[in-house]
């Protein structure tokens, strides 16, 4: 993660909100639940104390509450993504065609095709599925 936190830092372009505190970390994580989504994995609510909503290119990893409208909030999302009735799943971030997101039930993150939902790759790492949806592989 630690690499991933340097790499965006050095990414011209690139659009963050400040990071997110511990009390509205806790606080989001029982909303998560009292909607019937999927908890934060805990690599990720690392990326959140660093940044609280991550634009790159049109590729986003969205935060908790985001302070400017620019970046997109996660429940706001998951509900906008209409994804079948799946408590397992929660959504992280997109790009044009794919979501990112985290599968309590598998224990990875994955790509999601934004048509069918297919999974289209998988992760152990919140880094690594950070760099596919933001498509740091080609930078």
């Amino acid at each position: 993660m630690e690499n991933l936190i340097k790499q965006l830092a050095a990414l011209a372009g690139a659009k963050f909100n400040p990071p997110a505190v511990a009390e509205d970390i806790i606080c989001y994580q029982k909303d998560l639940a009292f909607n019937d989504i999927a908890l934060l994995p805990p690599d990720f609510l690392i990326f959140l104390h660093h940044y609280n909503g991550f634009a790159y290119q049109g590729a986003f990893v969205f935060g908790l509450n985001p302070s400017s409208d620019y970046f997109a909030d996660i429940l706001s999302e998951h509900a906008l993504a209409d994804i079948p009735d799946d408590k397992n799943l929660v959504i992280l971030g997109s790009n044009e065609y794919d979501y990112l997101a985290y599968n309590t039930e598998a224990h990875a993150y994955q790509i999601l095709d934004k048509y069918d939902f297919s999974v289209l790759t998988e992760y152990d790492s919140c880094a690594d599925a950070v760099r596919n949806v933001l498509r740091l592989d080609t930078v």
